[in-house]
């Protein structure tokens, strides 16, 4: 099973398209796909499948508009099979567009992945049940001023201090079951990830 979070008008054939309640009846769903109501930004959250039934789940523009995100995350945890995929894309931070619409919540940045899995909690515990390893990031780039091959430094410290360098960022995270659990009073854990740039004309995966 797959699953198209947010899908909007984007609905798929041969995925479970999952949108809030009152927006599905509203969708044009002329091919009659599967098409499911969800408030994906419940605080409670219980989707209705079963769980270990998903291998991969697209989220498109849709988690810089959850406020209770760690919920979702555990959620969608629950409901995939060890090892399959959830493909996020968002806003990057440092771009205007971040912020620009008002239902936008919060912004993405390179680290901001480490903090859906369990090792990264190793100072606090914040009730979180779910485990996503990042396999890859992939940042969208307005300009093609970094070389071949890329200039990774530069990169960094251009999205580190310069604002709209970046419009997008996407990332494959890797659902870890059973989840790890936090060692309290050890080294914080953050992990090495792949990294690459996209240009707008690139169609390829970040893995």
């Amino acid at each position: 099973m797959r699953l198209n979070l947010g899908c909007g008008n984007d609905i798929r054939e041969g995925w479970v398209n999952v949108d809030h309640p009152g927006a599905v009846s509203l969708l044009p769903n002329p091919g009659n796909h599967e098409l499911i109501g969800c408030d994906l930004d419940a605080p409670s959250l219980r989707l209705p499948l079963d769980n270990n039934t998903v291998t991969e789940i697209l989220a498109q523009q849709v988690l810089e508009h959850i406020r209770n995100l760690l919920p979702l995350l555990q959620e969608l945890h629950r409901v995939t099979v060890p090892g399959g995929e959830l493909k996020v894309s968002v806003p990057y931070g440092g771009a205007d567009g971040a912020w620009a619409d008002p239902t936008h919540v919060r912004a993405f940045f390179i680290d901001s992945w480490i903090y859906f899995r369990q090792p990264t909690y190793c100072f606090s515990n914040y009730g979180y049940k779910g485990d996503w390893e990042p396999q890859g990031i992939g940042i969208v780039m307005n300009q093609k001023e970094y070389g071949d091959p890329v200039d990774m430094g530069k990169v960094r410290r251009d999205l580190m201090f310069q604002r709209n360098k970046a419009s997008e960022m996407r990332c494959v995270l890797e659902a870890i079951k059973p989840i790890r659990l936090p060692v309290p009073g050890h080294k914080f854990d953050k992990p090495e990830c792949p990294i690459r740039i996209l240009f707008r004309d690139d169609t390829e995966d970040t893995k």
